[in-house]
């Protein structure tokens, strides 16, 4: 949960997204109360939303609807009668056009092997765990026994010997040089709802600047 400064400014803000009958998830409250002021990250202030709209979902002029969206799954609050599935249709179709825009402008992370990055896709084992490749880690400087930190960069989840503030987990490359993310880490850094099994996700590696960035 968030500090109390932060949670009076996610109140505000979920009270007047009801009051405007507004459909929306905790990511959308979120990013309104960083444009006014919050100083964490949505992990920390999603509890928030969530529970200032337990009253709202009480009284009956709220319903929430369990949606996809291009993250994962995610809770939709809305005022009962809404289109939840035109709004889901809505996203993906944000999501198509932006990626489009993104593949035009941006060389970051290309999708075939070149000198400056490679992606593998990997899915959800059957622990609920995602295997990081291991010619990506050792391609880092990660082998047997190092300590690799795993955090939140720009809303990606990435893997680098050195994060910082931005780490919120360690993991130590086993005696085969690998590394599984848990299920727990995989939610809370890439905001899912819930990790689904065989779930692919995209693993990319940035030879630049030695860390591997983990996408849906």
């Amino acid at each position: 949960m968030c500090n109390a400064d932060n949670a009076v400014i996610m109140q505000e803000v979920v009270e007047e997204f009801v009051q405007d009958e507004r459909a929306f998830t905790a990511f959308d409250a979120t990013q309104e109360g960083m444009q006014r002021g919050t100083t964490e990250r949505h992990r920390s202030l999603k509890g928030q939303v969530h529970a200032n709209m337990q009253s709202g979902l009480s009284d009956g002029s709220y319903e929430r609807s369990l949606i996809p969206t291009p993250t994962g799954d995610a809770w939709l609050y809305h005022p009962a009668g809404y289109d939840v599935q035109k709004h889901a249709q809505r996203l993906q179709i944000d999501a198509a056009q932006s990626a489009g825009r993104m593949s035009r402008n941006s060389t970051a992370y290309p999708k075939t092997g070149k000198s400056d990055g490679e992606q593998k896709q990997r899915q959800i084992d059957n622990d609920g765990r995602l295997n990081i490749p291991v010619d990506f880690l050792v391609s880092i400087g990660c082998r047997a026994g190092a300590t690799i930190q795993v955090g939140s960069v720009n809303d990606e989840m990435v893997l680098s010997k050195k994060l910082g503030d931005d780490a919120v987990a360690d993991y130590v490359v086993n005696g085969d040089g690998r590394v599984r993310v848990g299920q727990s880490v995989l939610e809370n850094v890439l905001s899912i709802i819930a990790v689904s099994p065989n779930r692919t996700f995209n693993i990319m590696l940035d030879k630049d600047l030695k860390r591997i960035v983990v996408t849906l």
